[in-house]
């Protein structure tokens, strides 16, 4: 069984792409041409629809609503007619200004990330209380202090098990925790964030039920660069993240610790 040390996914601002609402090639009378400027007119211009094809409904299709809102639904649409309107700020992503979390903006289906949500940074702030004084605990056996490593977790990493997670690292249970240190350099000053397993019975079946999160040195969650945070089930069903790397490992235990 086993935990990470050569990790060549890299966590990114595009670990998944979903859009707002924007209806596929081929819409019905519910859209009509718009060109999500903000005039409403259908000309088609692209001088403001975020979506770079003059739609403004931000699935490349041409098949904007109309309404200049950016959303890609008929004014008068609901989740009834299949199109949830979006935000109105005319970028095309359904995603309302400043929000956090299950909307991915500039993303292409609409639907919403497996990481990232509330119940997320909570559980997420909860492990960070669980974790606290980690820094006393065990390493894997032989694999004590900084070690050799690459991206996305930086030049070194340095390993931490809690004692449910050291009662069996051939076969992690329910409770185990595994802490990875991430360094830009072997310099306990270039400690540049903090990644971290949990295993949660029937939480993630398609992942081994590990629950993951980067937080930063203070604790904050991490987020990409669309702002979502990065804790839950990252990179699930993607090709990047943790999930999708961990993925490679033997076993099926999504650990590379032994393989």
């Amino acid at each position: 069984m086993h935990v990470h040390l050569y990790t060549t996914a890299v966590l990114s601002a595009a670990l998944l792409t979903f859009t707002g609402c924007g209806d596929e090639q081929g819409a019905n009378s519910e859209t009509e041409a718009g060109d999500g400027d903000g005039d409403g007119d259908g000309d088609g211009d692209g001088d403001g629809d975020g979506d770079g094809d003059g739609d403004g409904d931000g699935d490349g299709d041409g098949d904007g609503d109309g309404d200049g809102d950016g959303d890609g639904c008929h004014p008068g649409s609901d989740s009834s007619d299949g199109c949830e309107p979006g935000d109105g700020d005319g970028d095309g992503d359904g995603c309302d200004p400043g929000g956090t979390g299950g909307c991915d903006p500039g993303g292409t289906d609409g639907g919403a990330l497996p990481f990232g949500d509330d119940e997320d940074v909570d559980r997420a702030t909860a492990l960070w209380s669980e974790m606290a004084g980690y820094n006393t605990w065990d390493s894997f056996p032989g694999l004590e202090g900084l070690q050799a490593s690459m991206a996305p977790h930086g030049a070194f990493v340095r390993f931490y098990l809690n004692t449910v997670a050291k009662g069996d690292i051939t076969d992690f249970s329910d409770g185990s925790i595994i802490i990875k240190e991430n360094f830009s350099e072997e310099d306990e000053a270039a400690l540049g964030a903090i990644t971290v397993m949990q295993k949660i019975d029937g939480y993630s079946p398609d992942a081994a039920d590990w629950f993951w999160v980067k937080f930063m040195p203070d604790g904050a969650v991490a987020t990409n660069g669309d702002g979502v945070a990065l804790a839950g089930r990252i990179g699930l069903g993607a090709d990047a993240g943790c999930i999708a790397c961990h993925a490679g490992a033997a076993g099926d235990d999504f650990v590379f610790v032994g393989d």
